[in-house]
């Protein structure tokens, strides 16, 4: 796909110069390099321009991480992702599918995809000890997968849902620490994946209905997570959810759970029972795959050398830019936090 069909934010004079440099350096690719197809033949101008854009124009930088996403992609099974994941019958598989509730519930006013994560629904604790982190890896990297090629500009909106309906959720104040813990554990093995081989795939985070432990969780999250991220982030308060997000998209693109029409399938999310367990076991065990599991790495390690290019990083700059951001977004969630300290809903 050519820069000129990139749509309303087409590339600048600098974006394309920086692009036109990176695929010069593309072409000298050998032919024995790792994913070299997908390098090459697979992604496009648009994937280019996302590693550019995400990474400051730095063709240095965005070069290597394409080299080191094409590798990723072969050893993960990215690009046969969408066929074999759905296939995967393990009890592993079984479980997160059934317990993860997020879903694509519309369109913005710019038609971006609207990806819609309840994670206070989210048995964090229970998912990793039963399903395997790897599990909860897999499904996310097809749920990106699944929104960057029925969207190739990347740039969906991502609203993170924090509240509880009917009171179903997650955790309890008594829980609450262990299911930190454990967001973070998921936090940090997808940011080894999302930050450097999904550069720009988010145009907007929401967070919404946040209460009291939302500011730890984000404490605890925004370590790590990139600048680019982070300034993507807004919080918003209880009492203008809806109205703020039908500026960006209609109601029916919003789920029930904020006030939206969306029709939407979402899986139901909450504690998992020894009763889901179960099931999800006999599910696995009469499709003959049982505990069966894929076999593949779920990182592939970044080159140290990446760490020490000053030509790829800013260092103290981005170091900067980051705790600012952390900085500011952290006072926003201390007064929202502390209006909803015990109002829950």
């Amino acid at each position: 796909m050519e820069v000129a069909s990139l749509g309303p934010e087409m590339a600048g004079p600098e974006e394309e110069a920086a692009l036109e440099a990176l695929k010069d350096e593309l072409a000298k690719t050998p032919e024995d390099l790792p994913g070299r197809n997908w390098l090459v033949n697979v992604a496009d101008d648009l994937t280019y321009l996302r590693f550019l854009r995400g990474h400051q124009l730095k063709v240095k930088k965005s070069l290597k991480l394409l080299k080191h996403c094409a590798k990723w992609r072969v050893e993960f099974g990215t690009d046969e992702i969408l066929e074999t994941w759905p296939q995967n019958k393990s009890f592993g598989a079984q479980l997160v599918r059934k317990h993860w509730p997020m879903a694509v519930t519309g369109k913005d006013f710019a038609q971006r995809p609207i990806h819609y994560f309840h994670i206070s629904l989210v048995d964090f604790p229970a998912l990793i000890k039963n399903a395997g982190m790897a599990n909860l890896v897999r499904h996310n990297v097809f749920l990106m997968e699944t929104a960057l090629r029925a969207n190739p500009r990347g740039e969906a909106i991502m609203i993170v849902d924090l509240g509880s309906d009917q009171g179903r959720t997650a955790f309890s104040i008594a829980s609450a620490t262990r299911w930190l813990q454990s967001v973070v554990l998921f936090v940090k093995a997808m940011a080894k994946i999302a930050d450097p081989f999904y550069p720009e795939s988010y145009h907007r985070i929401y967070f919404t209905r946040v209460h009291a432990i939302f500011e730890r969780m984000y404490k605890s999250m925004s370590g790590n997570l990139n600048e680019a991220t982070l300034s993507k982030v807004q919080v918003l308060q209880k009492t203008d959810i809806l109205a703020t997000l039908m500026e960006d998209m209609p109601k029916e693109s919003i789920p029930p759970t904020l006030g939206g029409d969306s029709q939407a399938s979402i899986a139901k999310g909450g504690y998992i029972t020894d009763e889901d367990i179960a099931e999800a076991r006999a599910l696995a065990d009469e499709s003959g795959q049982g505990d069966q599991e894929e076999d593949v790495p779920v990182h592939v390690e970044l080159d140290a050398e990446l760490d020490a290019e000053e030509d790829c990083f800013d260092g103290d700059s981005d170091t900067s830019k980051r705790m600012s951001l952390r900085k500011s977004l952290s006072r926003r969630l201390s007064r929202l936090s502390s209006r909803s300290s015990g109002k829950t809903k």
